[in-house]
């Protein structure tokens, strides 16, 4: 049978459930009738299909082949939403689950998860190898002011070409972003930004590739020339190749030209941290490849190398090799960066990356995030903290909280790194209290490190007289129980941690002391009730006297004479002899000097034989 094949001119494509399909293009496929004609699609939406098992690519987005004639009519204003692309099947560099080619303009993919493909996850840009000088780099470019962000993709794995198998490979790209990503599990690099000029590669996260034949690279920019990138915020880990590669200028299909590389972390590639490149040619604000305020973390044969390092600017970083750093001091660099023990709060973290079947993309990238985060977070006392440097333009000026898009801040300078610290205001106090009969039960919880003398004083009061108690006799428990209290009274009972004298932690509750409560439960059996009950609030003192059980059923039946249970301290018994399918109400006292002192009853319905089966679940 050969798969269903849709194709669209322009408009909007609805999906309801959403809609599977076998395999979704827009536009002409680029082809030798094409190459004059210039023909591209415009004001597109696909939101909400699932495209797999196609023999090629699942989702392709076409523009115009030919350079020149893509400035005619470039393929523009394509939103791809909520698309899942997976168990597609690709030649060489010829399928991805998604992936574009041509000339494409304000094309936008979010929300996409992309795995289990027999090529890339998404290739976004490609263009023939032909396809590049010379300038204006804008209208030589494949892709241009388009987005990839907030997209999940993973698992795509060619076995018989594995270098060719990126999770995200974006090439011929022009002022494009790649933004709020995860990838990981891939063949080849997490990200490829190839033969490209000024992408904003910013806040994602790469991991886990070390496929064998693949290159591993955590995040590689600047293959086959180009440059001018912005690479910001992004968390790359446990890569077999280079965390972050440049590259030389070596078969360079385009002017290479240096980035600038900000707030990244590259924790334990097989490689180099940041293989810094070589050979650049300067532009206007970009002289030299620039480093600020990245961690370079335990990477296995360099943190900081590659090339000649005096092509530069680096400073106020983080680099664990401390022979890494002496060669950049050297040569004049990082001169105020930092080495040692980064105190990260568990680098060795394992990611999980099992997903709920159903949850949305939008969870799944959620909980790996969270994972992150928490694992590469700076502790309190690392020395991360306030050791980066502010950079004009990216980020506000003033510490703190602030609304819009650029970078926020704490302290007196910005930390090292991806993750700011967020200190607290101190520590936090929360006290509860549970009523009980003449009672109340406290427990507190204290966020943060008390000092260690610090003590605690009590304080309670009704609207008729007042009662202090001050004492550290329970600090280490962080419980307490009021005593001696009267029973359908309020009272405020407030707690303060003292520290030289003077309270400096304080919360308020209020709390009614109850009298003892009786609860009774009946489960039927056959012919049977098997009854259990307790206290609940307990009573003040012990219970030292004894029960007594009867019943009536709703055709008149009493229990004659009722049951006595001399035991105070019994919590169960079974009333046998009983009718099934009648309806019985059953009373519960408990007697002090033979006198009902609490009661409590409950209804039952005792049934016949039942027989119970295994239940098997089997999945097809």
């Amino acid at each position: 049978m050969t798969p269903a094949r849709r194709s669209f001119s322009q408009g909007t494509t609805p999906a309801a459930n959403p809609t599977s399909i076998t395999t979704l293009a827009l536009g002409i496929e680029p082809s030798d009738q094409q190459e004059i004609s210039g023909q591209g699609v415009q004001h597109i939406v696909i939101e909400g299909l699932i495209v797999e098992g196609a023999t090629r690519r699942g989702l392709g987005i076409f523009g115009p082949a030919n350079q020149y004639a893509s400035a005619v009519n470039p393929t523009e204003n394509v939103l791809v939403r909520h698309v899942i692309a997976r168990n597609n099947v690709g030649g060489n560099v010829a399928g991805d689950g998604i992936r574009t080619e041509g000339k494409l303009v304000n094309v936008t993919i979010e929300y996409c998860e992309v795995y289990n493909n027999t090529d890339g996850g998404i290739g976004f840009g490609r263009v023939s190898k032909t396809w590049h000088e010379p300038e204006p780099e804008d209208d030589m470019s494949a892709a241009q002011y388009s987005t990839i962000r907030n997209n999940l993709i993973y698992d795509n794995v060619h076995p018989d070409y594995p270098g060719n198998t990126d999770g995200l490979g974006g090439s011929h790209m022009y002022r494009c972003t790649i933004a709020d990503t995860v990838t990981f599990g891939n063949s080849d690099d997490g990200m490829d930004v190839y033969a490209s000029i000024e992408v904003t590669v910013t806040s994602n996260i790469v991991f886990g590739h070390s496929y064998e034949g693949g290159n591993n690279a955590g995040i590689k920019f600047s293959a086959g020339g180009g440059g001018r990138h912005h690479i910001a915020r992004n968390v790359v880990f446990n890569n077999d190749g280079y965390s972050f590669e440049g590259s030389s200028p070596n078969n360079a299909l385009r002017t290479y030209y240096p980035s600038r590389l900000i707030d990244n972390l590259g924790y334990n590639g097989g490689l180099f941290g940041f293989s810094l490149g070589s050979g650049y040619t300067t532009y206007p604000g970009f002289e030299r490849i620039y480093l600020r305020n990245n961690v370079a973390l335990d990477n296995a044969l360099h943190d900081f190398a590659g090339g000649r390092r005096d092509w530069v600017d680096s400073d106020y970083n983080f680099i664990s090799d401390a022979d890494d750093l002496a060669d950049m001091r050297d040569i004049g660099q990082d001169v105020h960066s930092l080495t040692g023990d980064p105190q990260l709060a568990n680098k060795h973290v394992v990611i999980d990356t099992h997903f709920d079947p159903t949850w949305s993309v939008e969870k799944k990238l959620a909980y790996i995030r969270d994972q992150v985060k928490v694992a590469f977070k700076p502790l309190s006392e690392s020395n991360l903290i306030d050791a980066g440097t502010l950079i004009d333009g990216y980020h506000h000026f003033t510490p703190g909280e602030h609304p819009g898009e650029r970078v926020i801040w704490y302290g007196d300078d910005p930390d090292i790194g991806p993750y700011e610290y967020v200190p607290v205001g101190g520590p936090e106090l929360a006290l509860q209290g549970t009523p009980g009969d003449e009672a109340i039960r406290l427990t507190w919880l204290v966020t943060g490190t008390l000092p260690a003398s610090t003590t605690w004083h009590l304080e309670y009061y009704t609207q008729t007289n007042s009662l202090y108690t001050a004492t550290d006799s329970f600090s280490t428990t962080r419980a307490y129980t009021l005593t001696g209290l009267t029973n359908g009274v309020w009272y405020t009972v407030t707690l303060n941690g003292v520290l030289d004298g003077t309270p400096f932690l304080t919360d308020t509750v209020r709390v009614m002391p109850v009298g003892a409560a009786l609860q009774l439960h009946a489960a039927p059996g056959d012919g049977q009730a098997h009854l259990t009950w307790g206290f609940d609030p307990a009573p003040a003192t012990p219970f030292t006297g004894t029960w007594r059980i009867g019943y009536e059923s709703d055709t008149g039946t009493l229990l004659v004479p009722p049951v006595e249970i001399p035991t105070a301290t019994a919590r169960s018994y079974t009333l046998a002899g009983l009718a099934n399918g009648v309806g019985y109400t059953v009373t519960l006292d408990a007697l002090v000097d033979g006198a009902s002192w609490l009661s409590a009853s409950a209804r039952v319905t005792p049934g016949g034989h039942r027989v119970y089966l295994p239940l098997v679940l089997r999945a097809y």
